[in-house]
């Protein structure tokens, strides 16, 4: 907000109050006032143009549950996987390709490090 006032506003200064409630505009020169509805102007047009960042929303029941079925099927078909490369009689990549379609991934390895 600090910037897009100082690109706008060049001759006015921006700051916070000290408990965050609210803004100060200044100037140097105090002959110069600031015209309130280009000031209101560049407000709507912050307000509306800014995407808003902030915490991740927690899931919702429907996003838990089609979560856990999804892992409860992956699981599912890395056994039958590991079933179909241990019996001749069934296949096992298609099914580990399923798991790994439905976001199974194998758990890191120790002896890899993560860059820091």
């Amino acid at each position: 907000m600090q910037s897009s006032f100082a690109y706008c506003f060049p001759k006015y200064n921006f700051r916070f109050t000290y408990d965050c409630s609210g803004v100060l505009i200044s100037s140097s020169d105090s002959s110069q006032q600031i015209n309130p509805g280009e000031l209101e102007v560049w407000l709507i047009q912050f307000l509306e143009e800014t995407v808003a960042f902030g915490p991740r929303l927690p899931p919702t029941r429907q996003e838990r549950l089609n979560q856990q079925i999804c892992e409860i099927t992956a699981q599912t078909m890395i056994v039958l996987a590991i079933l179909g490369w241990i019996l001749p009689v069934m296949p096992g990549t298609p099914f580990f390709l399923a798991a790994w379609a439905l976001g199974w991934r194998p758990p890191e390895s120790k002896h890899i490090r993560s860059a820091e």
